[in-house]
Order: C-alpha cells, then structure tokens, then sequence
C-alpha cells in the first residue's frame, strides 16, 4: 500500500528569495513519502522523506529570563519581525526530524532484507521510538515559539513542560531548573499534540479510544523492555510485538497528519494578509 505522511508542520515559504518583505512560515504540507508492504498480510512501513520534517528547539534561559507567556494581550495576527524570527528558528532546528526519519527508513529498508533477524527488528522499532520523541519534541517548541509570538496565555506548568523543564532546591535552597526529568512517552505525545494544536486554534484532540493508541502504548513498552533489558529474552521481538509496531505507526502517522491538516487554517489565520 501507499501512505503520504505529513511532512514539515512549519516549512520555509517556497517564495522566500524573491519576496521583498521578511519571509513567512508556509501553510502544513504533505510531502510524498513511500510505504510498501514488505511480506504479505502484513503492513510494514518504509518511508522515503523529500524534504525535512518538523523540528523546533529553542535554546531555553535560566528561570528568571523566562518571559511569562500571556502578560501582553494576545494577538490575532503576528508581525512580519515574529514570522522572521519563526521563521529562523525553523530553518536552525528542522534538521532533527529529518535525521530521524532517515534513520528509521534505512533500519525498516534493512530488516526488509532480512526479516528473520532480531538485530534489524529492534533497530526499527528503537528508530521508531526515536522519531515518536523527537517528533514530540518539536511539536513542543512549535507550540512555545508560537504562543510567544501571538501572547497567549499558558499556565507556568505548561510553560514548563514546553520546555522540558522542571524546578526543585539545590543544597544552598536556591531555585534550580532539572530538564533530566523523565516523561511518560504517551503522555508527552499527548501533551505535545493537544497544546500545539490548542496554540493554533483548533480542537483537534488524540484520539486515543482504540486499538491503534493500544498498540502504539503497547510499542512504547516494547521499546522501554528494549533500552533497558534485564534478561536475553527481553530483547526479542515476537511475531505479535511487530504486529504492534505496525499498527501502532500506522496510528502514530495517521494522528500527525490529522493534526497537521486541522491547524493549517490557524497558521494561515495567524500571519494575516501580508
């Protein structure tokens, strides 16, 4: 079968090198990618990106350099220096998802060339579960970078967790920031395509009533049996945990490309008429 996944939520305007004014964030595209059937009565997915996937991180200041997200009224439309500034930060950080995607297409291309082998298996579903993280991640600083720009009120805690931080003591009992701490993978997916898309307007909530969201918590703890083994047989990837990793990517593909279309009206909407 034949997918087209989605492709860059924020992508550089094609137009950028001939326009005078500064250059916009381009609406949500799919660029085509390629998913085959690698064996038969089994959907296996193998991915060909022409172009670089969503990513977004902005380096975070200590604390107290933290503007508060929504202590300025809120715009409906952002300036021609925000969508500059949006605009540099995506080209410096699109580079991330790109790479992920690379690396699971040639590990899945790989174990299409040998499907008996237990190595190339974890190595596409540790790919997988990389790009599920980094795709997170981005969606994240997506959102922060976005609700800067247009002062939409967020809580301190979902500042917070944009940022991937968390705040404790030190031993003098001074405040001090920990971005060590550890998110659930489901949750932080959830949290990172809820608030993206809450920062842009639209309702478009995770569908997580079903069996792919089952199969996809159930391919996170695959990967956490993976990563951190206590036994030989924890490392071997049964018939049924690939049956997971299909159905689970599958969903995982199916809900970004959703988000990506539900949210295209609000970019639009943000940039105004230039």
């Amino acid at each position: 079968m034949r997918i087209t996944p989605p492709a860059s939520p924020i992508t550089p305007s094609p137009h950028a090198s001939t326009s005078t004014s500064p250059p916009r964030p381009a609406l949500p595209s799919a660029a085509p990618r390629e998913a085959r059937p690698l064996r038969p009565g089994r959907r296996e997915w193998i991915c060909r990106a022409t172009g670089p996937d969503p990513a977004l991180q902005r380096r975070a200041p200590r604390p107290s350099a933290h503007p508060v997200i929504g202590s300025r009224p809120m715009q409906t439309t952002i300036g021609l220096a925000e969508v500059s500034e949006l605009e540099q930060a995506f080209a410096r950080f699109n580079e991330l998802t790109s790479i992920l995607m690379g690396d699971f297409s040639h590990a899945l291309a790989a174990y299409s060339e040998d499907r008996a082998s237990q190595v190339r298996r974890r190595a596409v579903v540790l790919a997988a579960a990389a790009l599920f993280e980094g795709t997170a991640y981005a969606l994240k600083q997506n959102a922060l970078a976005w609700a800067e720009a247009i002062r939409m009120k967020l809580s301190l805690a979902e500042q917070a967790l944009l940022r991937d931080e968390a705040y404790s003591l030190d031993r003098q009992g001074r405040p001090a920031t920990d971005t060590k701490k550890f998110l659930s993978t489901a949750a932080n997916l959830r949290f990172a395509f809820d608030t993206f898309a809450k920062v842009l307007g639209s309702s478009f909530r995770l569908v997580v009533a079903g069996p792919g969201w089952q199969s996809f918590r159930r391919l996170i703890e695959v990967r956490h049996r993976l990563a951190h083994p206590k036994a030989a047989a924890a490392l071997e990837i049964s018939e049924k945990d690939y049956d997971d990793f299909d159905a689970g990517f599958e969903w995982f593909i199916t809900q970004y490309k959703t988000l990506l279309n539900e949210t295209s009206a609000g970019i639009e909407r943000l940039r105004g008429s230039r």
